[in-house]
């Protein structure tokens, strides 16, 4: 990375830090050091190290949303001690003792992680390690083209079989989602491609788009607004993660439809059920009430499944609140700037050891 395009992503990320003076400080002085130690390494020839880094940093801010300035420098510096000249009392003394936490406990999970049975050792302090490790593999499974095939194969495993789990565990949606899509297409490229290409006519033949138009209309003569979004199933709903298969099976609904109220009314949300009855005939007797009784993991909606042109489709409803929290998953407890620190593992390590016993099945565990 040059020195002008470092510059440029220090300003990118200043416009997200502008008012924490002292962050944007910490943050510089962790990207230089970062840009000292790592500039002269290449990273399979293609692109120079520190940049994998600030892509790290570019999902914690802006995919996450994650305005915490030691997050962000301890991503910088996350793999530093692999540096023969630099020790975890270099990192404390220059930049404080929490930082140097998340960095020694990011770098004895990356040491340990082909040793299930010792990954807990780099998490039992905060969440923030998980947090950097998973923005890591996240990057670096977008750019898996540039390994060889060996190594390729033993990457995505890694991600199927640990690090996907790990960020169901501990509700983090985004990478749940797209740890598990972006390597099951990459570990089944012809069977993926024919699940998605299933998915991708089931939505064309029921044609929502008309369905959709009409429930907008319909429910607006009622004052009530909402937005609508399809979401087809994933790849996971059709892996196998025992017999490390991914193959087309008979799931009831292949399609769902999100309709998140623009408004918290939550009365309108069982208001919306009439009038949908009124549209289309619901299945009976196959209501889920989330909201009354919701999830343990805290997920509210309403879940109801009607036949659309032959077709099962479940349509979820829920108020914006509801959406945020389901999308955002556990960070969506925090404040804009409020520190990760708040959010520990103690509710979830048991959880963690029971996905890292080595006589635990994959399909008993409740990862999704």
């Amino acid at each position: 990375m040059k020195e002008y395009q470092l510059n440029k992503f220090y300003n990118r990320i200043v416009s997200k830090l502008a008012d924490d003076d002292e962050g944007i400080d910490l943050f510089y002085k962790a990207l230089r050091f970062s840009f000292f130690y790592h500039e002269p390494q290449f990273k399979i020839y293609v692109e120079s190290y520190i940049t994998h880094l600030c892509s790290i940093v570019d999902t914690l801010l802006f995919d996450l949303e994650i305005e915490d300035s030691n997050l962000l420098a301890a991503a910088l510096l996350y793999d530093i001690l692999e540096e023969k000249d630099v020790t975890i009392h270099d990192i404390e003394n220059i930049f404080g003792a929490y930082i140097a936490t998340i960095v020694h406990g990011c770098d004895n999970l990356t040491k340990y992680i082909s040793n299930r049975q010792k990954i807990l050792f780099g998490t039992s302090k905060c969440i923030e390690v998980l947090l950097i490790v998973l923005s890591d593999r996240f990057n670096l499974l977008k750019n898996i083209g540039i390994f060889p095939p060996r190594s390729q194969q033993r990457i995505l495993q890694e991600i199927i079989n640990i690090y996907a789990p790990i960020a169901s565990i501990i509700n983090l949606p985004f990478f749940n989602h797209q740890l598990y899509e972006l390597a099951l297409q990459k570990l089944f490229p012809r069977a993926s491609k024919k699940i998605l290409n299933v998915l991708k006519k089931e939505t064309v033949s029921i044609d929502l788009k008309n369905f959709i138009a009409k429930i907008i209309y319909e429910l607006s003569k009622e004052k009530i607004s909402v937005n609508v979004r399809i979401q087809p199933k994933c790849l996971y709903d059709f892996y196998d993660p025992v017999n490390k298969v991914l193959k087309a099976k008979y799931i009831e609904n292949l399609i769902d439809l999100i309709v998140v109220l623009n408004d918290e009314n939550i009365l309108d949300s069982y208001r919306i059920i009439g009038i949908l009855n009124s549209i289309v005939p619901p299945i009976n007797s196959k209501i889920s009430d989330f909201i009354a009784n919701p999830k343990s993991n805290g997920y509210k909606s309403l879940h109801i499944p009607y036949i659309v042109k032959g077709k099962q489709i479940l349509m979820i409803i829920r108020t914006p609140s509801m959406d945020r929290i389901i999308n955002r998953g556990m960070l969506a407890h925090l404040l804009n700037k409020e520190k990760i620190s708040n959010l520990k593992l103690d509710t979830i390590t048991e959880d963690l050891n029971e996905l890292f016993n080595p006589t635990t099945r994959l399909d008993n565990l409740n990862i999704l």
